[in-house]
Formats: C-alpha cells, structure tokens, sequence
C-alpha cells in the first residue's frame, strides 16, 4: 500500500517516503525533496539530508496555530469545523489582514521555501 496524504495536500505535496511510527516523512514539492517530522505540537521542516532546519509549524491549538522561517514568523493559520485551512500571511512582524489564502500550513510553508516566494 502507498503512503497517502491528506487530500487537503495531496494534490501539492508528493509524498516519496513514510516513516508512520516516527512520524518522519520524505515529501516533493515543485521538484524539491524535504523531510518533515512531527513532534508534538510541531512540524519541522528539514533540508533533504535532515540537518539544516528549513522551517517550522508550531500547532497552538487542535485548531491554529504559527508558520516560521528561518526564525521569523510568516504566517498564522485556523482550520474551521469543516477540516478547511485558512492562512494569514505575516510580514516583517505585521499581520497583511489583506492576505488571507486558504491553503494547508505545510503548503504555505513549502510554497515560501521554494524560490523564496512571497505568499
């Protein structure tokens, strides 16, 4: 049987290797390879060999929670009652209560990781 994502990232995210008991998994995002690791209330987000943390999902609540990179803040989502992620982007400290997008945080976070996209 294939390892499986979410269908909320599913469809962003290919997932190459899963590592269910340690939670450790190998993921492709636009042709790149990361390994993220759950550990409690966070996401790590690691380069392909595991020793440079990239970025990182702190879990706040069942229901929100913070997205960092590379030390800063860059987003805070909120998953509704339907499973539906929300994100609102962060810049420089200060929330962009304009930039609001519906996408899974991991999504969000690989999408900044890659080419140093602004969300």
């Amino acid at each position: 049987m294939e390892p499986a994502l979410p269908q909320s990232i599913s469809s962003e995210i290919g997932l190459k290797h899963a590592d269910w008991l340690n939670a450790k998994f190998v993921v492709d995002f636009r042709e790149q390879e990361f390994v993220v690791i759950h550990d409690g209330n966070r996401v790590h987000v690691f380069d392909p060999g595991g020793a440079e943390q990239l970025g990182i999902i702190r879990i706040g609540s069942p229901s929100s929670g913070a997205i960092w990179k590379s030390g800063r803040c860059i987003g805070e989502y909120h998953q509704d009652d339907s499973g539906h992620y929300s994100v609102l982007a962060i810049e420089n400290g200060f929330k962009l209560v304009d930039e609001t997008h519906e996408v899974h945080p991991l999504v969000h976070l690989l999408r900044a990781l890659t080419l140093g996209e602004k969300i």
